[in-house]
């Protein structure tokens, strides 16, 4: 019985499968290549080396015995005054001749000798790497292919998992969405919200110490506050000396919201607090982020959310996270997690409900 594989990352085993592809490529060209290299030196020895040398031989062996002939000639044949001719320069050209005839040979011999030599290393060059070749051409498209079909398998059953989860965790009723109405809410919130001109005239207070009806944000929901970056601006800090207008009652109400909006000026993040209630609130004032954040440290994280966001904190904590459409990104994170949870869940209660026991190629013996 083969153990289940633990795969922690689909997106990892198709980035593996690219780069096992990319490297078979290169692999592939590097021994064609090689080859290639290796066919132009041998035929070029065979070829172009040994015909160019072996005419070389007869065409200086031909030189040699036109020297060999002149010196005969001047031993044989005597000048005009009946002496022996000088057969000097004669000489020393048949020696010339023969040397370069010994130097051709010599080259025939050596193009021989490399020859062979050479044949062997591609022979002992071929047998080294035929492992190798049968791994980048036969091992590693097995490989990829069996790669796509675990990617396949894995997301079949993560669809299939996260859908019979989310049935799971609607019938038990373990988790329920916060109760808020949407676009339909967040419309009549922004519409509490001060106009720019009054906001701008908020007299600048300093932060009271008053219990808050709306206690802090839970510690588990600050996590997942941590999760939320589909509204959330890279590194968009808030300067603790910039600040925030708040709407008067907001820290009596058992139900208030947050708002980001465009900025009266310089200083202003854009950001209101208010009562989330049916009424408009146009008496308001401002504090500093970090006399705020020092009472209520638990918003810090709502703060760096971009323009457009709208929060709704209740007494069980956060409500909804809405951008400027209207969607509620808090209520997906909390479905998102209530999924997870149900699948490892399920994987704990019944071992046959785990990946590698669905999907045949997904176990290593």
């Amino acid at each position: 019985m083969g153990e289940a594989a633990r795969v922690h990352s689909i997106d990892a085993l198709k980035t593996f499968k690219v780069y096992l592809i990319k490297f078979a490529e290169v692999a592939g060209a590097a021994l064609g290549d090689a080859e290639s290299e290796m066919r132009r030196t041998l035929s070029w020895l065979e070829m172009e080396q040994n015909t160019f040398w072996q005419q070389q031989v007869r065409k200086r062996g031909e030189a040699v015995m036109k020297c060999k002939e002149a010196v005969r000639h001047k031993k044989l044949f005597k000048d005009a005054g009946g002496g022996r001719q000088s057969v000097v320069d004669e000489e020393r050209a048949l020696a010339a001749a023969q040397r370069r005839l010994e130097e051709a040979e010599q080259k025939v011999n050596a193009v021989r000798s490399h020859t062979r030599k050479l044949q062997r290393e591609i022979q002992m060059f071929k047998g080294g790497i035929q492992r190798f070749s049968t791994s980048v051409h036969a091992d590693i498209p097995r490989a990829c292919n069996r790669l796509e079909n675990m990617v396949r398998s894995l997301e079949q059953y993560l669809n299939l998992t996260i859908s019979d989860a989310f049935e799971k965790t609607e019938s038990l009723g373990s988790f329920s969405r916060a109760p808020v109405a949407g676009a339909a809410l967040t419309n009549d919130l922004r519409k509490l919200t001060p106009t720019p001109e009054v906001r701008a005239a908020a007299v600048q207070e300093e932060m009271t110490t008053v219990p808050w009806a709306v206690g802090p944000v839970p510690p588990v929901e600050q996590k997942r506050l941590l999760n939320l970056v589909t509204m959330q601006v890279a590194g968009a800090t808030v300067p603790g000396d910039s600040r925030l207008v708040i709407g008067k009652g907001t820290f009596e109400s058992v139900r208030i919201y947050l708002e980001r909006v465009e900025p009266t000026g310089d200083g202003d993040t854009g950001w209101y607090l208010g009562p989330a209630t049916d009424k408009a609130i146009n008496a308001c004032f401002s504090v500093r982020i970090g006399d705020l954040l020092a009472v209520r440290p638990d918003l810090k994280n709502l703060l760096t959310l971009q323009k457009g966001a709208l929060v709704v904190i209740g007494g069980a904590g956060v409500e909804g996270i809405f951008d400027s459409q209207g969607e509620d990104h808090w209520a997906a994170a909390t479905a998102a997690e209530a999924a997870i949870a149900a699948i490892q869940e399920a994987d704990i209660s019944d071992p046959a409900a785990k990946p590698g026991a669905q999907t045949g190629g997904l176990e290593r013996t």
